[in-house]
């Protein structure tokens, strides 16, 4: 190798060396930018679905709470009331309060029924009954629905799931 290429040779290296040492290129930096965005944009839809998950699950929290405040409710008239007719109880606990406004569009149902199923016009001669409560309410265009376990209540008034 001659002395005039082993110039240009260093030379280019220490030019290779300055460009590298200023920083980035202008057209380097634009892609960069371009890429961030790209990978901003792909994310933005994932938000979405996790915000709209967490107002399903906070309305279903919202939904079980009436549920159970309910389901309470109506098993302390049962052992504050030990002279309730309790073969017709659908008819003497206190009527089902009104879902929580946070719901849009809520109803909810309780039904009473005899542990055995025979649930006949004079009511249910049995000392054992369940109790289900069930709130439907429409989230996002889409009708939601939630419901207690079988719940028993006795003519004692002791409640369990």
């Amino acid at each position: 190798m001659s002395a005039s290429q082993n110039g240009m040779n260093a030379g280019y290296w220490r030019r290779r060396h300055r460009t590298s040492s200023r920083g980035l290129t202008f057209i380097e930096v634009l892609l960069l930018v371009a890429l961030l965005v790209v990978v901003a944009v792909a994310m933005l839809p994932a938000f979405g679905v996790d915000a709209k998950v967490s107002l399903v699950f906070w309305e279903q929290r919202q939904a079980n709470r009436f549920i159970e405040s309910d389901l309470d409710q109506s098993c302390d008239y049962v052992a504050q009331n030990p002279t309730t007719n309790f073969d017709l109880l659908d008819n003497t606990i206190p009527a089902l309060g009104a879902p929580p406004p946070e719901l849009s569009a809520a109803t909810a149902t309780r039904t009473v029924g005899c542990v055995d199923g025979t649930l006949t016009a004079t009511g249910c001669p049995s000392d054992l009954k369940t109790l289900v409560v069930t709130v439907n309410w429409t989230s996002g265009g889409r009708v939601m629905s939630a419901q207690n376990q079988r719940y028993f209540i006795s003519r004692a008034g002791l409640c369990t799931l």
